[in-house]
């Protein structure tokens, strides 16, 4: 159902989402430089921070979905979704999406709030850094809920400072 969800501008800095996606479609702009696969952005390469590599390419769609879900988890850590989050999350998905797509993602968007460590649990080790990243994306890191919830999501998810400090550089948004 999200295949070709996850696009807009910061496309080719999420690695994890590289490559094709459920029947070789690829995931909007979302290129390679987490995991260093490259992607279809014009931006120049940056360093690579030390993400571990997937054992294969190809993204779930339960991996998409969950991902969609870490952004619009991020987006309610204030309580509450403004309208430049949804804008974000809605730019992430594309022009491309489906009407399924869409409605899966309002559906997310009025989904109560979890805590960002019992989202972190259902996050698999292989997507922990494509799961900040895209929680990074989604919002503008403006209160003191929204920076706790991202330190909680990177406590949850395992990852380093170093890990998140790149993320954080490569995304351009401003460190913690």
């Amino acid at each position: 159902m999200i295949g070709g969800m996850i696009g807009g501008r910061h496309g080719a800095m999420l690695g994890g989402l590289a490559g094709a996606m459920l029947g070789g479609r690829q995931i909007g702009r979302l290129g390679g430089l987490l995991r260093g696969r490259g992607g279809n952005n014009d931006a120049q390469p940056q360093q690579q921070p030390p993400m571990p590599q997937p054992d294969h390419p190809q993204m779930t769609e339960g991996d998409a979905e969950l991902l969609v879900r870490a952004m619009c988890n991020a987006a309610k850590a204030d309580g509450h979704v403004d309208e430049d989050e949804t804008n974000r999350i809605i730019e992430e998905l594309g022009d491309d999406a489906s009407a399924d797509e869409q409605i899966f993602l309002r559906r997310e968007l009025r989904s109560p709030h979890m805590p960002a460590r019992d989202f972190a649990s259902l996050v698999p080790e292989e997507l922990a850094g494509d799961a900040y990243a895209v929680s990074l994306i989604s919002i503008t890191v403006d209160t003191m809920e929204e920076a706790s919830y991202l330190r909680d999501l990177r406590d949850g998810l395992g990852l380093s400072h170093g890990d998140v400090d790149a993320i954080h550089d490569q995304l351009d948004v401003p460190r913690l």
